[in-house]
């Protein structure tokens, strides 16, 4: 008995005094997923800011001097021949240079297409450096610039930028 009311009730028509859905509305609301990361309510950095400041903090690290050591620095991509040329140049350098001046001197490449955060440090070294393409190299934390700038430096003017006092 309890079933048979429940399937007259809803069988039952519609009339004006029954509760209906309101029509669909014409206009579409737009949403921007992508941009709801990067906002915030409090007053917190927002998901931007941490990947930049990240990202200019592992910049900073890479450019920071090391244990008194000389360097050399290059954000590179992995697959790209201007930066295998770099690499190839610096190697190279690297041999010419006795045990003891390889001993004083760190050459760190970061390859930044292997990294989650690659495109957030092209972005900052693009606004410490006016450069967005790589490699970017530094040598000495001085700003050298891509590989066609490496090229005219010899090995005795990379060393002499090295290790001038």
């Amino acid at each position: 008995m309890n079933v048979r009311s429940l399937i007259i009730l809803s069988r039952r028509p519609l009339t004006a005094t029954t509760r209906q859905r309101p029509p669909p509305t014409t206009t579409r609301l737009r949403f921007f997923p992508l941009a709801l990361p990067f906002a915030t309510t409090s007053s917190g950095p927002t998901l931007y800011q941490k990947i930049t400041m990240s990202a200019q903090q592992i910049v900073d690290t890479a450019l920071a001097p090391k244990d008194g050591k000389k360097q050399i620095v290059i954000f590179s991509k992995s697959y790209c021949p201007y930066c295998a040329k770099a690499k190839a140049q610096i190697n190279g350098f690297t041999k010419s240079l006795s045990q003891s001046e390889r001993d004083q001197l760190e050459v760190e490449i970061l390859e930044l297409d292997l990294r989650d955060d690659g495109d957030a440090i092209q972005n900052y070294l693009e606004t410490k450096t006016k450069q967005r393409t790589v490699p970017n190299i530094f040598i000495g934390q001085k700003h050298i610039g891509g590989s066609s700038d490496l090229v005219p430096y010899t090995n005795d003017k990379i060393k002499q930028a090295l290790f001038a006092i």
